[in-house]
């Protein structure tokens, strides 16, 4: 699954690498790494799009880094790709970040730092770490995902109170902290020089294709798990609805269903 949603997600990383080649002093970077990497659909995209760059890819998880190897290979980029082991909730691994990030002069940080007790303080051992001059990138939540037209969402205010509860429930899966934090602030605090934000917006007009309609209900399904008892009766119909491969209200086959959604990239420079 995380392999899957990296790839629906690709035209984020595609707005970053746009960015990154804008904002790394000569244009491209020559040590990149990925901190929080999962499965490496973004390292390897990175790998492939600065060809004269080696990419380390970080995760917690050395499954989840064997799976990033394994594309890598398929790429063709394993001579310059490689993986390291750090836990970046572990307060106790800031020595080996530090050895994960010396001399990055791009470092690419998705949707992990919500997750991590005190990214304050990653931020801060990364800054010394990186080559003078490097550029961190970001990604983290921007507008939350919608699969219909507005006009077409029953009952009223669905999404919105959708929206809601899974805010509360991402917020009890972490601890309460970060999943809107003001990361330029965060950034400064570090000692970085701000660059600015981006809304990296992801559209997708009707008709869906078969990938991004398995996509739209794939993020209802998690909806689904997350919300029993937080939606009334009438919301939950309604979703189930959508999720119904047998009915005409369905994702699945309605002509109307579409992605809009974003995320929000923040730079800055060592």
């Amino acid at each position: 699954m995380l392999e899957f949603e990296g790839e629906m997600l690709s035209p984020h990383i595609d707005d970053a690498i746009r960015w990154a080649r804008e904002l790394c002093l000569g244009g491209a970077p020559s040590r990149v790494v990925d901190l929080g990497s999962g499965p490496g659909v973004a390292s390897v995209r990175l790998a492939t799009e600065f060809a004269d760059a080696t990419v380390l890819a970080v995760d917690g998880s050395d499954g989840l880094l064997q799976r990033a190897r394994q594309r890598a290979a398929q790429a063709g980029v394993a001579d310059r790709f490689s993986t390291a082991v750090v836990d970046l909730s572990d307060p106790a691994a800031d020595s080996a970040l530090t050895t994960a990030v010396d001399g990055a002069d791009l470092v690419w940080v998705s949707m992990v730092l919500h997750h991590v007790p005190d990214p304050a303080h990653v931020l801060s051992v990364l800054r010394p770490a990186m080559a003078s001059g490097g550029v961190v990138i970001i990604a983290e939540f921007g507008s939350p995902l919608r699969v219909l037209p507005t006009e077409a969402v029953t009952p009223d205010g669905l999404f919105e109170r959708i929206d809601v509860e899974t805010a509360r429930s991402l917020a009890e899966h972490v601890g309460g902290r970060n999943t809107h934090a003001d990361w330029s602030a965060l950034l400064i605090d570090a000692g970085f020089e701000n660059l600015g934000t981006q809304d990296s917006a992801f559209d997708v007009d009707a008709p869906l294709d078969a990938a991004h309609r398995e996509w739209a209900q794939a993020h209802l399904r998690r909806v689904r798990s997350m919300s029993p008892d937080r939606l009334d009766a009438a919301d939950l119909a309604a979703i189930d609805d959508l999720l119904d491969l047998s009915s005409p209200l369905g994702l699945a086959t309605r002509s109307d269903a579409l992605i809009r959604t974003s995320r929000l990239l923040t730079a800055g420079r060592a």
